[in-house]
Formats: C-alpha cells, structure tokens, sequence
C-alpha cells in the first residue's frame, strides 16, 4: 500500500544509507530523524503518513520536499525565527508575547484563537 510520500521516503532512507557509509537499520534512521522506529515502519510501508510534527521533523532532516507530499505549506523561514525566540521564553514572557501578538491581529481585524497542545502520541 505504498503512497507518494513513502515512495520518497525509502528513497530517502536508501539515500541516507549510502552516504552514511553503507548499511544502516531501519532504527538508526529513525533515530536519526528523532522518531519511533515502529511509526518510521508504518510510514515507510505505506501504513501511514505523518501529521505536522513528524513531518516537520523529516523535512528537516532530509528535505522540504516532504511538506509538499504530505499538502502541508512550507514554513516561513522568518516564522521559525519567531518560533525559536517564543520558544526560548520563559512562561511570563511568553503570556505577555501572545497578548501582544493578540493586541496586534485584533488591531488588524484577525481573529486569533487559542489552539489546544498536541498530544506527545500524534504520530
């Protein structure tokens, strides 16, 4: 049951395997893309395909291109700047950096909801 994306994705990991130095297992390459070996299986098979955050982390080690197979919009680049400065926050700077941003759509006429924390499980 192979898709787009795991067709890739096997190029992908035979690629890795080769400019690695020869043969790598399946749990080294999903080590090295800091996800479950299990979940890597599935999505090498064909079983499944990645959400947001899985996704992220393949593009990130192995190419952009895995947004644009999953229908996923590449991320800003200066977005990620602002992402790594909130991230860096503490929790009060953070509070005040989201009523900021809040004050700052809401002058501009957007609407901002607060978004629920993923689960640590979405594969």
């Amino acid at each position: 049951m192979r898709n787009d994306f795991s067709n890739w994705l096997n190029q992908k990991y035979l690629e890795w395997q080769i400019g690695s130095g020869g043969r790598k297992t399946i749990s080294e390459f999903a080590d090295y893309l800091n996800i479950p070996r299990s979940v890597v299986n599935h999505y090498l098979n064909g079983r499944t395909t990645p959400k947001r955050k899985n996704t992220e982390k393949i593009a990130t080690k192995l190419g952009p291109e895995a947004y644009d197979l999953m229908g996923f919009q590449r991320p800003d680049p200066e977005f990620k700047e602002i992402r790594r400065i909130y991230d860096k926050a503490t929790e009060v700077e953070k509070i005040e950096l989201k009523r900021i941003f809040r004050d700052w759509a809401a002058d501009r006429g957007y609407t901002v909801t607060e978004q629920q924390p993923k689960s640590d499980l979405e594969i």
